[in-house]
């Protein structure tokens, strides 16, 4: 009497790794032969159950278990993702496949939390930042004409300099939001460089904004003929004085420091120009150390240059780019 069973399956699994030095087992379909034929009555049990939709169940992989190597050898094996790709390595050969498929999870290749709300405060931030920049060249300009005559071509005057003080003051600040905004639109890649440019241009709008309230309050509201070793210490306008280092020390070094961070942060041909521009601006504000470390502060017009005439353009371009970047890959929030 021949013994009736079911055909079996041909592979047990879809084998989706091939592990290197072990090859396919050979193929056993075990399939019925024209003398014991599997008869149709089950066909017809499962076409009850699927008439309602039309289709069969959607094939899927079978389980297996963990820690089991894929070719059914028993050898236990780790899987580990890079970049996608599933790697496969056995304990006995120690030796990696990579996987036919990549793996398609959106939060594993999503490059930044962007969002409306950094859109719209980096684009204001950056073009408020390149208005108030374009101010403070003009005012400048017009101190120095209106100034009286002085051996310093760049010193200023009240109340011109009242005025410039409470830009830098402004500008800092929206220097911080912009800087803020470049880190929430950083790719994590370049986290390490956005983090970097926010903490020297905080150390810089500290440094900066506490040098002149602390001159446009006490310096000027200070008795001279009383103190006046406090009132030049705390001038802005003479050097060499206290106020005068520390806000050299934060236009010069930190805000060098953190542009060139920032251009770090970007990449591709869209943003070239932002980038150069950035990396400009932080450069000459690099040189601008020079002057007051050596003594010789005509050194110092590479900072100036680089702070109040490249930066307000860097900050032009950036306000464009992120314009342009307002329907990219921003997520709503």
């Amino acid at each position: 009497m021949r013994h009736l069973r079911p055909a079996e399956a041909a592979i047990d699994y879809a084998q989706r790794c091939h592990i290197l030095t072990h090859s396919l087992p050979e193929i056993d379909a075990g399939a019925t032969r024209e003398n014991d034929h599997s008869a149709l009555g089950r066909v017809r049990s499962v076409g009850l159950f699927e008439s309602a939709d039309g289709s069969f169940p959607e094939p899927r992989l079978p389980h297996r278990p963990e820690n089991v190597a894929p070719n059914g050898t028993g050898e236990k094996y780790d899987e580990r993702c890079c970049n996608g790709s599933l790697h496969v390595e056995t304990h006995t050969t120690g030796e990696y496949s990579i996987c036919e498929f990549q793996k398609s999870s959106p939060d594993r290749f999503q490059m930044s939390e962007w969002t409306q709300t950094d859109w719209r405060v980096g684009m204001w931030s950056a073009m408020s930042a390149a208005t108030i920049g374009a101010i403070f060249v003009v005012v400048g300009l017009i101190g120095v004409v209106a100034r009286p005559p002085s051996s310093e071509p760049l010193q200023q005057g009240d109340p011109y300099l009242a005025i410039l003080e409470t830009l830098m003051i402004l500008l800092a600040v929206l220097l911080v939001i912009m800087m803020a905004a470049m880190h929430a639109y950083a790719p994590p890649e370049h986290k390490t460089f956005s983090l970097a440019a926010l903490a020297f241009v905080i150390c810089f709008a500290v440094t900066t904004c506490g040098v002149h309230f602390a001159s446009l309050t006490i310096g000027r509201q200070a008795d001279p003929r009383a103190l006046p070793l406090l009132s030049h210490q705390l001038s802005t306008g003479d050097w060499p004085t206290l106020a005068m280092s520390l806000d050299l020390l934060a236009w010069d070094l930190f805000l060098g420091l953190a542009l060139v961070f920032a251009a770090g942060v970007l990449r591709g041909e869209a943003t070239r120009r932002v980038r150069v521009s950035m990396t400009a601006a932080g450069t000459l504000c690099l040189a601008g150390t020079l002057g007051p470390a050596s003594g010789h502060l005509r050194i110092q017009y590479f900072g100036i240059a680089g702070y109040a005439f490249v930066l307000p353009l860097a900050c032009a371009l950036l306000a464009v780019f992120f314009w342009q970047e307002r329907g990219a890959g921003v997520r709503t929030g």
